[in-house]
């Protein structure tokens, strides 16, 4: 037993100093591994030998790292970067180096077309394009498909290395890449569909060459999360990221654009160090260095590590343009049920993360459609699209009311902010979607219902099935001889059906209504019973109710 004792406590020992060490910022080490065909790449990764100020070649820019020391052993993201054509796996210092301090491991290949190598050494192989960058329209998946091969190859040594492949976890791998490089993570992302590699997760596009891709309509083959950056002065790439026909209102949700003040195409390049001595000293002076790392590191650990992000939610005034729009779920406020969809005239609810600034509920009869800067808009099957009602708006949630002339079948949601799109989602329109109330407002458990006794002499007393403290369910006492007992329910979604079915506890009970309830929008009632006294003792039962071809999410009630 004192053996066993000693055991945990050790384990717990061990449990305690692994989450001590594991925590950015993290001292990095760099190495250069053999790629393929003569060529290079490099590594940068956490560990716990403390970094000190180095250069990474003679007369070269210093960061703070060590070389060729073991890894941290913890588990972390990979990340490959992807240079831009003439560039080379160190072509942007402040970032790899960085996106290792903040607790990645990062692997950039020197490309066949790279005009510098990652050790300094030897001599640069810069090569002519493969096809002009001025005609899109020839590139084909044959395209550059080396550079496929380089990325594919990089994550194969990453996850096979003695050392590093030991730290990796290879179910989370991102992608960054910059011009030519942006070109190579979309294609990998299934741009060209020849080239998907679905080991990458997620993907930061820094002034991403993309034409060919806009040429042949396959961003939208794309069904990762990917944030665009661009700048002021890039002005061969960052217009075909705006506008409504860019490419950042192609993608598929989530999707992030950055576009930087000022800065030509090579501001995510070692030249936006240029006068420099130093990293540390880049990024204290450089705005758009600190902008770059912060966007980007944040974005990636939002989908490699399912990290929150302030940044990633709010405004900044140091960018010329921040946009975002994230995946919106959007579903029967009563069921939650995304199979059921939504009715019109029910109350839905939409779910992403960072809708409104602050919480804010409706104050005012009939409801508004905007509330502190928050809309949405329905878009049905015909086309047609309805500003919704609004109940409320919070960061994480807002309630609507589906519009009553929504036509059946697939239609879209939208909530913007201000003007500007915050999230997407879709629903499916039936014409009736049930949903019941409950009173934990989960969908389940006790309903938010109320009861009606009628006593023998035809007095009558009512109240909650619940306890609006606790949720606890209040018994229902069926036994008493000459008593009927009636439950109301709530919910939405029900108002459109011509019948409606129930069973409580599994024995059949009538059913009156639905209606619309007289003071709620898009709230609907029915009343049950009277309750069979062959419910009695059963205790806590389900209540379960069906409307056309859609089962309600079942609730309970407490019989005694």
């Amino acid at each position: 037993m004192l053996r066993l004792i000693a055991a945990v406590l050790y384990l717990l020992t061990l449990s305690v100093t692994y989450g001590q060490q594991c925590k950015a910022p993290y001292d990095v080490s760099f190495r250069v591994v053999d790629l393929r065909e003569g060529r290079k790449a490099a590594f940068w990764y956490p560990t716990a030998t403390p970094g000190k100020p180095t250069a990474y070649a003679e007369g070269g820019i210093q960061g703070n790292f060590t070389r060729n020391e073991p890894p941290m052993a913890c588990s972390f993201p990979l990340i490959v970067f992807s240079h831009g054509l003439g560039g080379c796996g160190t072509q942007s210092l402040f970032l790899t180096e960085e996106l290792a301090r903040a607790g990645f491991v990062v692997i950039a290949p020197d490309h066949r077309d790279a005009a510098c190598t990652v050790d300094g050494s030897g001599a640069p192989n810069f090569q002519d394009t493969q096809e002009s960058l001025l005609e899109p329209e020839k590139w084909t998946a044959a395209t550059y498909a080396d550079r496929k091969e380089d990325v594919e190859k990089a994550i194969d040594l990453a996850l096979s290395d003695g050392s590093i492949g030991k730290v990796v976890d290879r179910e989370r791998i991102g992608i960054v890449g910059h011009s030519l490089g942006g070109y190579t993570a979309l294609g990998l992302l299934g741009a060209w569909p020849q080239w998907r590699d679905d080991r990458i997760r997620a993907a930061v596009l820094l002034s991403p060459y993309l034409l060919p891709f806009q040429s042949k309509k396959t961003l939208t083959n794309i069904n990762k999360p990917v944030m665009l950056q661009g700048a002021d002065f890039d002005l061969g790439i960052t217009p075909s990221l705006e506008g409504a026909n860019g490419a950042y209102a192609t993608l598929a949700e989530p999707r992030y654009f950055v576009k930087l003040k000022g800065g030509s195409h090579f501001e995510w390049t070692n030249l936006l160090c240029l006068g420099k001595d130093s990293i540390a000293q880049c990024l204290e002076t450089k705005a758009n260095a600190r902008l770059i790392n912060s966007y980007s590191i944040d974005f990636l650990r939002r989908y490699l590590e399912q990290s929150p992000s302030a940044l990633l939610l709010g405004t900044n005034s140091e960018l010329r343009t921040y946009e975002r729009t994230v995946v919106l779920v959007a579903v029967s406020a009563a069921s939650f049920d995304q199979q059921v969809g939504v009715a019109p005239s029910s109350i839905a609810s939409a779910f992403a993360e960072g809708l409104a600034s602050a919480d804010t509920a409706a104050q005012t009869l009939p409801l508004p459609t905007s509330l502190d800067g928050v809309k949405a808009v329905v878009s049905d099957a015909d086309g047609k699209s309805y500003d919704a009602a609004l109940f409320f708006a919070g960061q994480g949630q807002v309630n609507l009311l589906a519009p009553q002339a929504l036509a059946r079948g697939a239609a879209s949601v939208r909530i913007t902010r201000n003007g500007q799109t915050i999230a997407e989602g879709s629903v499916q329109v039936n014409s009736v979607a049930p949903g019941v109330f409950s009173a934990g407002a989960s969908g389940d458990g006790v309903a938010a219902a109320t009861y009606l006794r009628v006593a023998a002499d035809g007095g009558r007393t009512s109240g909650l099935i619940f306890d609006p403290a606790s949720g606890a369910p209040t018994p229902l006492d069926v036994t008493a001889p000459g008593e009927q007992i009636y439950v109301s329910l709530f919910g939405t979604g029900l108002r459109g059906a011509s019948a409606v079915t129930a069973t409580v506890g599994g024995v059949n009970v009538k059913v009156a209504g639905p209606v619309p309830h007289s003071e709620f929008a898009g709230l609907d009632q029915l009343n049950l019973g009277p309750l069979p006294a062959s419910l009695a003792g059963k205790g806590l039962v389900d209540i379960r109710l069906s409307a056309g071809s859609f089962s309600a999410n079942p609730t309970q009630a407490l019989i005694r």
